[in-house]
Formats: structure tokens, C-alpha cells, sequence
């Protein structure tokens, strides 16, 4: 605890170091030991060093609050920088007065070397109460977007803190666009998988998502009825493949096959990143006691009911 209040400290001291130039960079320069000989006044250039140590003190608070060492030692770079920029001054040339040595010392370089050695030994294991706070604000943004509740989730952040980083992690994969695989294709995909384990509130988010992301309508309510001839050929491929490899059927060879010969491997393991969130959160809301019964669906304002694998 006492260390992590240091590295406050440290970033406070940095903030107001910054702010000081910015805010008063002829005060900086005239009032400064040793300033005035390195050259002659430069407004510009003391307000971009400035705005260098405000990121660094931002960066450092932000790596204290979400216990983020390597946020932390980011935002230590330009001091460090600086300050071993000052050593080899001093190193070679000395000071020009005893202020400036105690200013070079005791402002630039010892703050500098305390703070990286207590970035480096601070116990930052698990995690700050800023990150969960952080999650818990994006759920509740997610929850008025999607209208689906995420109970499960704010009470999985509560009671296993460190579950942020899966969370996080998860919701980074989901964001992933398609490179190599058609969109369509992955919509048939995370359909399947969303109702492979669920007929509520899960597969009705994977069906606003994807009719969000540009799939057909026709086609996502085809898939629902398994309709596959009225539905987009290569949604239906996506959603027969992820249907048949979860069954655990021999069709699903062929399959594979045809999606690798049309698009690639890449397409196939964008695919299955898909497979993998759809189907996460439904097993984590089945698990936590959170699980919904089945509801009929609602396809672009047109409701439909799950047809039987």
C-alpha cells in the first residue's frame, strides 16, 4: 500500500511539474536553477516537455489505479529518459551551481530511479478497484444498448475480480472484424453456436448483433425454422458446419473441407473464435443460476420459435 501511495505521489509530482511549464514557461525558466544555462528561452519548447510529463503522470495514475505495472514503467519512460539525459550532463560537465545539482538531482534523476524501482517491486497482484469499476460502467452500457440484462456478469466481476481480465479479453475477441472470413459466414456460425446453448435472452442478443452487423433477416429466420433453402448459402454453410460440429455429426468433415477450399484457413479459425464467445456467455449465465427459459424470438420485429435440431 505504501508503495503504490508513493507512485501517486510520484505521478502528483510529475502533474504538477507539467502543469507549472505549461502554465507559466517563462516562470519555469527564469526560476529554475540551471535552466537558463542550457540556451536561451523557448516558450514552445518548454510547453511540449510540459505535455510529455502530463501523459507521463497520467499514465503512471492510471497504472497505479488498474494495478497495470506495464502502464506504469509506459508511463515512466520519458522521465526516465530525461532524467539519464541529465546524468550524462552531469557525468561529462558537472553542474553550473550547487542549485542546479540540486535541482538535477533531487528533481530529475533520484524521483526517476525511486519511482522505477518501486514500479518494479510494488504488489500489484490482482486487481485495483478501477478496472472493475471501469466493467461494471461498460456493462451497464452494453445492458441499456442490447436491453438484456447482465446480472450474471456484474456478479461474476464482484465475487472473481480477476475474471475482468477473461471478461475483457472476450469482449476484445467479439470485437474482431472479419478479415478473412465472409461476415456471413460468421453470422451463421455464432447463431448456431448462441442456440446451441441457449433459446432466451442469449440467442436473441446474437440475433440483434448480428442483424446490427448487416446479416438478412430472411436468412436469420430461415436458420431459426432450419430452413436452409430460403436462407443465405453461406450463412447456412456457417451455421450447418458450427450445427454439426457440436453434434458431434460426420457431415461436419465435408464441411470443413468446403470452408477451407473456399476461404482459407484463416476464415476457419475466425470462425471458431466466433463459436467460442456465442457460445461462453450462455454457458456462464447457465452456470451462475442465472439461466432464462426459451422465448420466442424477434427477428427485425417478426417473432419465431426454434425449430428442433
Amino acid at each position: 500500500m505504501i508503495q503504490r501511495s508513493l507512485l501517486y505521489l510520484g505521478a502528483v509530482f510529475y502533474l504538477l511539474n507539467g502543469a507549472r511549464m505549461i502554465a507559466d514557461p517563462q516562470g519555469f525558466f527564469d526560476g529554475t536553477a540551471g535552466v537558463s544555462a542550457t540556451g536561451g528561452y523557448n516558450m514552445h519548447f518548454i510547453v511540449d516537455i510540459g505535455f510529455a510529463f502530463l501523459v507521463s503522470a497520467g499514465a503512471m495514475a492510471a497504472g497505479v489505479w488498474l494495478r497495470r505495472r506495464s502502464l506504469i514503467l509506459a508511463g515512466l519512460a520519458w522521465p526516465v529518459l530525461h532524467a539519464g539525459f541529465h546524468l550524462a550532463g552531469l557525468t561529462m560537465h558537472g553542474a553550473v551551481s550547487r542549485a542546479a545539482w540540486v535541482v538535477e538531482t533531487g528533481g530529475v534523476i533520484l524521483p526517476a530511479l525511486i519511482l522505477v524501482f518501486l514500479a518494479l517491486r510494488a504488489p500489484l497482484g490482482g486487481l485495483g478497484t478501477g478496472m472493475p469499476r471501469l466493467v461494471h460502467a461498460g456493462l451497464r452500457r452494453f445492458e441499456a444498448q442490447w436491453s438484456y440484462d447482465a446480472a450474471y456478469l456484474h456478479r461474476l466481476v464482484d465475487t472473481v475480480p480477476d475474471s475482468v481480465r477473461f471478461l475483457t479479453a472476450l469482449q476484445d475477441l467479439s470485437g474482431l472484424s472479419s478479415r478473412q472470413a465472409p461476415p456471413a459466414l460468421l453470422h451463421g456460425a455464432s447463431l448456431a453456436a448462441s442456440l446451441n446453448e441457449d433459446c432466451g435472452p442469449c440467442a436473441q442478443i446474437t440475433i440483434d448483433k448480428i442483424c446490427a452487423d448487416g446479416a438478412d433477416p430472411e436468412t436469420v429466420r430461415a436458420l431459426i425454422r432450419r430452413d436452409f433453402e430460403r436462407a443465405d448459402p453461406v450463412s447456412a454453410l456457417g451455421f450447418c458446419y458450427t450445427a454439426a460440429v457440436l453434434a458431434g455429426q460426420a457431415e461436419a468433415l465435408a464441411m470443413h473441407d468446403e470452408i477451407v477450399e473456399r476461404y482459407g484457413k484463416a476464415a476457419l479459425s475466425e470462425l471458431a473464435l466466433a463459436v467460442v464467445v456465442s457460445r461462453t456467455y450462455p454457458t456462464m449465465k447457465k452456470l451462475t443460476g442465472f439461466g432464462a427459459a426459451c422465448q420466442k424470438l424477434d427477428v427485425a420485429g417478426q417473432t419465431e420459435t426454434v425449430a428442433a435440431a
